[in-house]
């Protein structure tokens, strides 16, 4: 029997919508969130906001949940308020809480104890500068997983040239890998040092160490952030080298990913929030840009654990907090 969250990038674009649309009922219910949020002091995991959404979105939830776990993966909600929308972003940042607690718990992603992450260009800022993570380039970011059970992205604002999402199934990664080279498919399963970039908590050691792929409940899981395994080996010498084998599985794992018959490209646009089962769907994004004086691009991150998700990697991504 075919689980559908081994998927090929024809299969996305042939198959059923992986959008969806509000609808005005559904709206009609997030509006009154945003006003209530908008004209007063509640926090957005005040009982009264939580139970609101939970009894009248309830549907919608289960329908998130549902996309995440038994079909593909992943899924983009549309019909969302933009950074052109009345609300601030302070606002939508509270809104999104409130929202995704109803099924997940959100997570600390920094040292700041942020629980929601601004996705913004820093000007002059590369992959190659020291500490630098990915949210703060306009470079291409190659496929990786995030920290947690689910990652969120709302968009603001998208780029007026690039800035797409790049999606594949790490289950049809492994299998196309095991095919290819059995042999590297088994380095894979052994563990890698990944630099924490600086998010280590006080007293711990400044990287982690944990494997790409992984067997759990014979369920199979994925955690990848290449730049991370390679930083490790130029800031912390006293850490062992790669071996040429492990150079090679990574290489393959990268290649594998991003290949036209198995990634899957979408941009995200404004008023939309792309849902991502992290255990399942790795991600990327391509190269963007966008003229002076124009809007920035501009999303909003967060992370959630759920206990529909077995999350079974240490968070090296993320601030244990």
């Amino acid at each position: 029997m075919n689980n559908p969250l081994k998927w090929y990038s024809k299969e996305i674009k042939e198959g059923p919508a992986n959008s969806r649309e509000l609808s005005a009922p559904e709206q009609q219910v997030i509006l009154q969130i945003l006003d209530l949020l908008e004209n007063s002091n509640i926090a957005w995991d005040d009982r009264v906001l939580k139970n609101k959404l939970s009894n009248e979105l309830r549907p919608l939830f289960d329908e998130i949940m549902h996309a995440l776990i038994h079909v593909r993966g992943f899924i983009t909600l549309t019909g969302l308020p933009s950074a052109h929308d009345k609300y601030s972003t302070d606002v939508i940042k509270k809104f999104l809480l409130a929202f995704c607690s109803n099924f997940g718990s959100p997570l600390i992603q920094n040292k700041n104890d942020d629980l929601i992450f601004d996705v913004k260009s820093i000007e002059g800022m590369t992959l190659d500068t020291r500490d630098s993570r990915g949210p703060y380039v306009k470079e291409a970011l190659p496929m990786h997983t995030d920290a947690g059970a689910i990652l969120g992205m709302y968009c603001l604002a998208s780029a007026d040239v690039g800035g797409h999402t790049i999606l594949a199934s790490s289950r049809t990664v492994h299998d196309e890998i095991q095919k290819i080279r059995p042999d590297l498919l088994e380095v894979l399963y052994q563990p890698f040092y990944a630099d924490r970039r600086g998010n280590e908590a006080a007293g711990t050691p400044p990287y982690d160490l944990s494997p790409v792929f992984a067997m759990h409940d014979n369920e199979l899981r994925c955690q990848y952030h290449q730049p991370f395994y390679n930083d490790a080996q130029k800031k912390f010498p006293e850490l062992p080298r790669f071996t040429p084998q492990q150079i090679e599985a990574l290489e393959l794992f990268d290649q594998v990913s991003l290949r036209e018959d198995i990634a899957f490209e979408t941009k995200v646009k404004p008023g939309s929030i792309i849902l991502i089962n992290n255990e399942e769907i790795l991600h990327g994004r391509t190269t963007f840009d966008h003229p002076e004086n124009q809007t920035v691009r501009h999303l909003l991150r967060i992370w959630l654990n759920t206990p529909q998700i077995k999350h079974t990697f240490p968070s090296f991504l993320g601030y244990p907090g």
